[in-house]
């Protein structure tokens, strides 16, 4: 993570002057798989899972362990082929968070910006469409979508 903290103290003031006021992820473009499946081995299941959780910016001590492998779950289209996931709920929960910011590798469409010929295949310009391009396709606020025709 990226911290910018900020500065501000007040005379009188009891609690501390630095504060954070943003937080920017960090993504690693390339990983040894073998080296990863080496340190995999030093974990127990629920070391492992806290620290997979820890990845996406949540601290587990704070969640019940329901909502950890719910977190959890939310990630199987990274690493699952052909899964498809829809999530429901209210707007600004964090549902989209994780496919946006989490991997170099998936893209985030939003509002219905896009078109079959965007998601597949453009004839006119002989492109491939995003779900070639990209690992994982999401789709956020399909409310505001019109139908693909």
């Amino acid at each position: 993570m990226i911290a910018t903290l900020s500065y501000f103290h007040e005379e009188g003031q009891s609690a501390s002057p630095f504060g954070v006021s943003l937080l920017k992820p960090i993504q690693m473009p390339h990983m040894n798989m073998d080296e990863l499946f080496e340190g995999r081995r030093g974990f127990t299941t629920a070391q492992w899972r806290e620290m997979l959780i820890r990845s996406i910016g949540m601290e587990p001590a704070e969640l019940d362990e329901n909502v950890q492998w719910h977190l959890l779950a939310r990630m199987i289209p990274f690493v699952e082929n052909n899964y498809n996931v829809c999530e429901l709920g209210p707007r600004g929960t964090g549902k989209s968070h994780i496919y946006k910011e989490c991997s170099p590798n998936s893209i985030l469409v939003s509002g219905g910006q896009t078109t079959v010929a965007n998601l597949f295949y453009n004839m006119s310009s002989r492109r491939i469409g995003l779900v070639g391009m990209w690992d994982l396709v999401a789709f956020d606020e399909v409310a505001s979508a019109s139908p693909c025709r």
